[in-house]
């Protein structure tokens, strides 16, 4: 035995009349725990006793309950007794005296006729009473089958149920016009077999089953869950933890809230206040609570629910959880949408522009073409009177050489040779403004710039011959070749040369030169330069040289300069004007080589 000053607080002892360490009891005692720890009144133990009452009973179990419990609280000073369910309370109603006399007595999970019959036994005892009814359960059964015609009744006899056995006195079900289907104390085997096929218009009422007819027991969720598995129709329910392991609802007890209750008037008396002022009173630990899903499954229609009903496991949709990320999301998508959209447009107008304005560009090139070609009509026209002309004279001599009485074959085969070279001459005097005043659409083709320089300043001899002005080409040994449109690089090159023939118009004596390069740099690009000898380009004009519409000459349109420009950046090069320092003008402009060229 334990010194005085050893002694512990005073404590509260807990006494379960059954020994289901279930989902049910274990709510019950962690309401009353959670209940007294978050309301502290000085140091407090709580012990727990699990009576097991329903499985064992007698004079000779209640005699060995007795002497263990003596024995084991006999050095413990028990503050106050809690009774749970009416066989704990009938068992500390005859051994209270005896065991704890001074212990006052706080109950739940108590009907009223066992309480009140009970009550006047025990000095100092007080708690809430539990009713469950088949009033009840028929008004939940009736909410989820419309037109209930029958009920069937599942458990343990109710003669053995402390919390149902009232209902055996009660005949509403009978006397509310329904059939009733009596499954109660069945073999497990057989109950399964019937709750499979039962009447579509009945609904099973399940109070509670720990044993069955055959003598085996079962700890009560188990047995609803073999129920649950098989049944065929909807199971309602007086307890809490039967919804949501395939109980479809009920007015049912909330075991936390039992456990709350007790623990609520427990604090009460040990604060001081006396027992006498605490009245029995009626519990508030019932609710008609239901199950979502099974409502689902049986497709009731929620309104039909009694006032008040609680429904659970109503899982929310994604809209209802997440309901500002999905408008975010959303709006992130419009707006991205409206984004890509508004690029996808923009690209589509620049191509279109761009297309446009390469058109445009193609066009003033034409243009340009031909106002090439206007200005070296003369020189031209000088240039093919040459080749006919001699054309005609070798035709005229050869007339004459057929028509003499010893004709010179010899002498013919040269005169027919000569015709041919000048036609030769001619025909590519065409053929070259021709192909300079096609309005093709771009052709691209692999370009040697050796012999499009050379076409060029072949076609520009006459000209050059007429100004006084000599042509010098260097051609680079690599014979470099690019990707492009042959016409439109003729026509830069053209442009250029013009434009320093040009030059010489206001230019007495000196030098008249103008020089043609090609140079290749490594193996990525290819310089084309044209150079004159000319007076070269003011300062101040040099930033305005490649401007549309800007020239110095008294005829000229300025396009000629400005297109360069353009078709040298469509083909990936660049363009610049400078002075040679030591005199005359300098055009350069820089393409990249072809593929095979590089390699």
């Amino acid at each position: 035995m334990l010194a005085a000053a050893e002694l512990p607080a005073p404590a509260i002892l807990v006494l379960e009349q059954s020994d289901e360490r279930g989902p049910f009891d274990t709510d019950v005692v962690a309401g009353l725990r959670t209940t007294i720890n978050t309301r502290p009144i000085g140091p407090v133990t709580i012990y727990v006793e699990n009576l097991n009452l329903d499985r064992f009973a007698g004079a000779a179990y209640e005699r060995s309950l007795q002497g263990h419990l003596l024995v084991k609280y006999e050095d413990r000073p028990i503050a106050l007794i809690i009774a749970l369910g009416p066989m704990a309370l009938e068992y500390v109603s005859r051994w209270h005296a005896l065991l704890w006399p001074k212990a006052p007595v706080v109950f739940g999970l108590v009907d009223e006729q066992t309480a009140t019959r009970l009550a006047n036994n025990i000095q100092d005892s007080t708690g809430r009473t539990l009713q469950l009814s088949f009033a009840d359960m028929i008004t939940a059964a009736r909410s989820i089958v419309p037109g209930l015609g029958e009920v069937a009744i599942l458990g343990d006899p109710l003669d053995k149920q402390p919390l149902f056995k009232h209902f055996a006195d009660q005949k509403l079900p009978k006397l509310m016009g329904l059939n009733v289907i009596d499954l109660t104390g069945m073999p497990m085997n057989d109950l399964l077999a019937r709750v499979a096929v039962l009447p579509s218009d009945s609904a099973i009422l399940f109070t509670s089953i720990k044993s069955d007819g055959s003598g085996t027991f079962y700890a009560p969720v188990d047995a609803f869950s073999f129920i649950a598995a098989k049944a065929n129709r909807p199971i309602i329910v007086a307890v809490e933890t039967f919804v949501g392991r395939g109980g479809t609802g009920g007015f049912v007890v909330i075991p936390f809230r039992v456990g709350a209750e007790v623990a609520q008037l427990a604090l009460e008396v040990l604060n001081g206040k006396s027992i006498s002022n605490i009245p029995i009173s009626k519990s508030n630990a019932t609710k008609f609570i239901f199950d979502s899903g099974e409502l689902q499954r049986w497709n009731v229609d929620n309104s039909l629910l009694p006032r008040e009903s609680e429904i659970r496991f109503n899982t929310p949709t994604l809209w209802k959880q997440y309901w500002w990320q999905i408008t975010l999301v959303g709006m992130v998508i419009v707006f991205q949408a409206t984004l890509i959209a508004g690029v996808l447009i923009e690209h589509r107008r620049r191509r279109v522009a761009e297309l446009q304005a390469r058109q445009q560009i193609l066009e003033i090139a034409h243009m340009n073409r031909h106002a090439t070609a206007g200005e070296l009509s003369a020189t031209i026209t000088h240039e093919l009177f040459q080749p006919l002309t001699a054309i005609l004279s070798n035709a005229e001599a050869a007339e004459l050489i057929v028509n003499s009485p010893s004709p010179d074959i010899a002498e013919i085969r040269n005169i027919v040779a000569d015709i041919k070279r000048d036609d030769r001459r001619a025909a590519g005097i065409i053929t070259r403004m021709r192909d300079l005043l096609k309005k093709d659409t771009t052709k691209t083709q692999e370009i040697d710039l050796n012999e499009t320089l050379a076409e060029v300043f072949s076609l520009l001899l006459p000209q050059a011959v007429a100004c006084n002005v000599s042509f010098v080409t260097k051609l680079s040994p690599e014979r470099p070749r690019v990707i492009g449109d042959r016409v439109q690089l003729q026509q830069v090159i053209l442009n250029l040369v013009a434009n320093s023939l040009d030059a010489f118009e206001e230019v007495i004596g000196g030098q008249r030169q103008v020089t043609g390069y090609t140079i290749q740099f490594g193996d990525n690009r290819v310089h084309v330069c044209i150079t004159d000898t000319g007076p070269g380009i003011l300062n101040s004009k040099l930033c305005k040289i490649f401007e549309s519409f800007y020239t110095t000459k008294k005829t000229g349109m300025g396009m000629g300069l400005s297109i360069s420009p353009k078709i040298i950046e469509s083909h990936g090069g660049q363009i610049r004007a400078a002075n040679r320092p030591g005199g005359g003008a300098e055009f350069r402009f820089s393409l990249p080589l072809a593929p095979e060229t590089r390699e």
